[in-house]
């Protein structure tokens, strides 16, 4: 992606001077939170998922969620405290707020998508955390996160269409 190839270009980072590149780490970062799912920018994710057609909401959950994951866990090594505590407490809230949610929840797309931002959330708290196994750990949920969430949107739309229905009683 252009970002990484961007983080990987040393001679354009080597050039930034340490004020510019808190500015430039800052906005990159903002643009990947916007792909990733902190429950603050992606009130809109669960909606997206419940009018998308079954293709767009494996892609949209298996492989573009995943890019801002992907440029979180390069470009959280260069905040500074202060953010990662921003996103780490956003994440918490977001995490809790949809786990709430959830329990609540009768829509069996609606509960997928809510399940998805808090499996990131802890993805979040790992990659915050700064420690080898957070970051391993980070990974390992990312991978099992992409491959899971499309399995489990073609199944509820197999029972949806058995079905008709996506009310969890009804199924």
């Amino acid at each position: 992606t252009l970002a990484s190839g961007i983080y990987r270009n040393s001679l354009f980072i080597s050039h930034l001077n340490h004020s510019y590149m808190l500015w430039y780490v800052i906005v990159i970062t903002i643009g990947f939170s916007v792909k990733t799912p902190l429950y603050i920018v992606h009130v809109w994710l669960p909606k997206a998922h419940v009018e998308a057609p079954l293709a767009g909401s494996i892609v949209l959950a298996g492989v573009l969620l995943k890019l801002g994951r992907y440029g979180f866990i390069l470009f959280c090594p260069w905040l500074n405290n202060l953010i990662l505590t921003v996103y780490a407490y956003l994440s918490i809230l977001g995490a809790i707020y949809c786990s709430f949610i959830c329990l609540r929840n009768y829509d069996i797309k609606r509960l997928i998508a809510y399940r998805s931002v808090v499996h990131i959330g802890v993805v979040t708290i790992g990659v915050v955390s700064g420690l080898e196994i957070g970051y391993k750990c980070a990974i390992i949920i990312v991978i099992a996160h992409g491959v899971c969430s499309p399995f489990l949107f073609s199944l509820a739309y197999y029972l949806y269409s058995c079905s008709h229905s996506r009310v969890i009683s009804c199924n």
